[in-house]
């Protein structure tokens, strides 16, 4: 994993770790440039095109849909889309983790983190 392209930015605090964000009224395209970071990242996108690399694989987003980034996986969003409108949220998996020894958590979530 390269070290350089870690995302330092600081997603939520100890009593909320968690962050979310909401992407509209850009009156010009954005590109935010590759990293990865230890959260989970959830995208959805309200309206709009929003165009995202992940590990190599190129995504085309339109209205309705959802990507999920796993943790430590390299992404890069971008869009010309002025009309674009996006949600994203940030997460520790520890909050999606029931921490049970039970199936899932040993086959899924586990590897995951």
């Amino acid at each position: 994993m390269n070290l350089t392209l870690r995302e330092n930015k600081s997603h939520g605090t100890k009593e909320y770790p968690y962050s979310q964000h909401c992407i509209q009224n850009v009156p010009y395209g954005f590109h935010f440039p590759v990293h990865w970071h230890e959260e989970m990242e959830w995208i959805y996108v309200r309206n709009g095109h929003l165009l995202v690399n992940v590990d190599g694989t190129d995504y085309s987003l339109t209205s309705g849909q959802v990507l999920i980034i796993n943790p430590r996986q390299l992404h890069l969003m971008h869009t010309e889309d002025p009309l674009v409108h996006y949600d994203t949220l940030l997460f520790p998996m520890e909050l999606i983790s029931f921490q049970s020894p039970d199936q899932l958590e040993q086959s899924v979530f586990y590897p995951l983190r």
